[in-house]
């Protein structure tokens, strides 16, 4: 299950509701809403998308760290 919908079903009835899908969708808003005047400019999505691709990236390579080398 992907990461988003996992943190979405916070009953882990493996189902989301209506409620659980817009509070995730209102804490990704807020989150990306870094000046909290209510609205996302290309910017601050920007910067957002930059954040998500570090994270991964840095998941990626902690992954891998951890996994032995073959010879």
């Amino acid at each position: 299950m992907m990461a988003m919908a996992r943190d979405a079903d916070t009953n882990k009835d493996g189902a989301i509701s209506q409620a659980e899908f817009m509070a995730a969708a209102m804490k990704r808003f807020d989150a990306e809403d870094t000046n909290h005047d209510g609205k996302i400019t290309k910017e601050e999505r920007a910067a957002a998308h930059e954040a998500r691709k570090e994270a991964r990236q840095d998941a990626r390579a902690a992954k891998k760290a951890d996994k032995p080398v073959a010879n």
